[in-house]
């Protein structure tokens, strides 16, 4: 072999001092000595930020948010109690401290495995707003500088209660039919805004003049009927109304049938009606869910039995070969025993 040829064999050195592993494929003595040559070490961010998602989607950390948010509540409770809070008030405050801390390292890790995809749930943004009111609060007991502006805001950190609604899926789901029936509750609260607008000018001109506390004015009046509306002592403001209008009832007992029976009833409806559509529609997701699996299903149930029918024409293709194959050694074989026949034997 001459020094400019190229070894063909493994061990095999040229005057290079190349090795060859195979055939046309020369390596340094580095890698013929067993080393692997370096390589730059890549960062797999996405593998990390599945395993993160992966992680804050799950039921568990879903289960542990919501059993803090719980404890939470709790303690908001308890530190309301005078000899509690002289007796446990720092305790509170840690826990306070503590929550405050969970809670914004579970944003941060939502945000981090969603990225900008996390504000496009009107929950998460809810969850922001709730966390960062609690952040500033915290803030501001520590006194410093602008944030004892804030301070005033300690009182709503029972907002943080209110997280329950986007961790818990059916107190969300009644959220969002209520939130979605606004729409539809838009013409009866017109309807119940002029009813009660005509009641009350004809309520001022009629009893303003013997009842001026209860009707002196549109906004006393307003408030009169709101109450006789609720039910709450409609009968005493009509026996105070007997004496100088003792048919001020059949004013009064159509109102409270329109405004309390009627239209209230009908706020009712819109809204088990909206919450029938939420439930509908989170059916229709599921049931979508489920056709999507079925159909991944029936797809790689279909290309497992293409593979399995390659693999038999495969398997028959092979034996018709080897079938090819032992007849070719069967034709060879009696032509070598014909070829051995017509040689002449020695004597």
């Amino acid at each position: 072999m001459t020094p400019e040829q190229t070894p063909r064999f493994v061990g095999e050195t040229s005057a290079r001092g190349v090795t060859a592993t195979r055939e046309g494929a020369p390596v340094t003595p580095n890698a013929a000595a067993g080393e692997t040559p370096e390589t730059p070490r890549v960062r797999n961010d996405s593998s990390v930020r599945q395993r993160v998602g992966a992680f804050v989607h799950s039921d568990g950390f879903r289960n542990a948010v919501l059993a803090v948010i719980v404890f939470n509540a709790i303690t908001l409770g308890l530190n309301t109690d005078q000899g509690l809070k002289a007796q446990f008030g720092q305790v509170f405050a840690f826990l306070d401290v503590a929550v405050t801390l969970i809670f914004v390292c579970e944003l941060a890790m939502k945000l981090y495995a969603d990225r900008l995809t996390f504000f496009k749930d009107g929950w998460n943004v809810f969850d922001v707003i709730i966390v960062a009111v609690s952040v500033l609060t915290l803030a501001s007991s520590t006194g410093v500088g602008v944030l004892r502006v804030f301070r005033v805001l300690r009182v709503i950190r029972v907002l943080r209660v209110f997280r329950l609604f986007s961790v818990v899926t059916e107190l969300r789901r009644v959220v969002e039919a209520f939130l979605n029936a606004i729409p539809g509750m838009t013409a009866i609260i017109a309807v119940l805004l002029l009813m009660f607008y005509v009641s009350a000018v004809i309520t001022t001109d009629m009893f303003a003049a013997k009842q001026p506390e209860l009707f002196g004015s549109i906004g006393a009046s307003f408030f009169t009927l709101f109450q006789i509306m609720t039910g709450d002592g409609w009968s005493e403001v009509v026996r105070l109304l007997d004496d100088d209008f003792p048919l001020a009832w059949l004013f009064f007992v159509p109102f409270i049938t329109l405004t309390s029976f009627a239209v209230l009833n009908m706020f009712i409806a819109v809204i088990v009606d909206s919450l029938q559509r939420e439930q509908m529609r989170a059916l229709e997701t599921v049931t979508a869910d489920i056709e999507q699996a079925k159909h991944e299903l029936e797809e790689e149930i279909e290309e497992m039995s293409a593979d399995v029918r390659e693999i038999e024409d495969a398997e028959a293709i092979a034996s018709r070969e080897r079938a090819q194959i032992l007849e070719t050694l069967a034709l060879m074989r009696a032509e070598l025993a014909e070829v051995r026949a017509a040689l002449p034997k020695k004597k």
